[in-house]
């Protein structure tokens, strides 16, 4: 079920999407209970899916279960643990908590490295939605390198042109340079 969520959700089919993430959780629960592993990963697929809605307050609170989970089962330094930071800062940013996103971010990037490596497509993630963070503070120059950034990441993960992270991250690097010429 929950992959089929997710199906739907990469389609854009946002309301089917949630009721198959919201039946996957359901079913689960009865069988693993709340606060497994595979629990945090439906909400956090759910938060995502919030987040695309702009339900930036529920994915918060959504966030914060799927990090407590994470970080009692997982440890502090999983891969798992530093995306949902990632996710995490990108709700603290939708919600206007500049500091509270930086502080995620920050804290994120250096697990995934320290995890995964530097070249990988999480960790260009980090930095995209760290991008995403400096262009709300009109930061351009630092918003075009911290995309840039992720896009070279993903160029070396051998990350397909076509996939949705390069595409959302080359679209987001266009809105930098509109914002930017907006605002001189």
């Amino acid at each position: 079920l929950q992959l089929i969520g997710e199906s739907y959700r990469l389609s854009g089919e946002l309301s089917k999407s949630m009721s198959y993430f919201r039946a996957s959780f359901s079913m689960r629960e009865r069988f693993l209970g709340k606060d497994h592993p595979s629990q945090a990963d439906t909400l956090h697929r759910m938060a995502l899916l919030l987040l695309t809605k702009n339900r930036n307050k529920a994915a918060l609170q959504m966030c914060k279960t799927v990090l407590t989970i994470r970080q009692e089962t997982l440890g502090e330094s999983h891969l798992d643990v530093a995306t949902t930071l990632c996710t995490l800062g990108r709700c603290y940013a939708g919600l206007g908590k500049l500091s509270d996103s930086h502080r995620s971010f920050k804290e994120a990037l250096p697990m995934a490295e320290a995890t995964v490596g530097t070249v990988h497509p999480a960790v260009g993630q980090i930095h995209v939605s760290k991008g995403v963070l400096h262009l709300r503070k009109c930061q351009f120059d630092t918003a075009k390198g911290s995309i840039g950034k992720g896009i070279g990441i993903f160029t070396l993960a051998k990350v397909h042109h076509s996939h949705p992270l390069m595409k959302s991250a080359q679209i987001l690097l266009g809105k930098v340079d509109r914002d930017e010429m907006l605002c001189v």
